[in-house]
């Protein structure tokens, strides 16, 4: 599979609150759940708070829309003395699923930790996550498309 061109792939900013919760809604969807809209909000404004490097926001831009999202949490873990990224949260329009924004979102996923915000890497040794059955996702190291 080849990355779409033309995606731009950068850190969540204030601006893309209506895209975000657009792309959050339609992942809620997909996913079957509900959350308070109070749950939303402090998602929301922990991704975007400078003072909480641990949470990482980014989007997929296409033509300049959003089309597709990423947040992952930095924490400490058990098997390692480093931290890890969890990749928490990746979803893209379902119209353009399958043509590698996901592969596009997670390739410029973080890797190191106490970067300032906005940077590419985060130094977790590795990114965990937790695909829903029959996502495009073929295994927890793979990218998804």
């Amino acid at each position: 599979m080849t990355e779409v061109e033309g995606v731009v792939v950068r850190p969540l900013r204030a601006a893309d609150e209506p895209e975000w919760q657009i792309l959050w809604a339609g992942y809620l969807t997909f996913y079957r759940q509900r959350l308070s809209a109070e749950t939303t909000q402090a998602t929301w404004r922990a991704l975007i708070d400078p003072g909480r490097p641990e949470m990482i926001g980014r989007v997929a831009a296409l033509g300049g829309r959003v089309v597709g999202m990423l947040n992952a949490v930095i924490h400490p873990n058990t098997w390692s003395i480093a931290p890890v990224c969890y990749l928490e949260d990746l979803y893209v329009e379902q119209g353009l699923r399958g043509r590698g924004i996901g592969r596009s979102l997670m390739r410029r996923s973080p890797r190191r930790a106490g970067a300032p915000a906005g940077a590419a890497s985060t130094g977790a040794p590795r990114t965990t996550i937790s695909p829903r059955s029959g996502s495009t996702i073929s295994s927890p190291g793979a990218p998804a498309g």
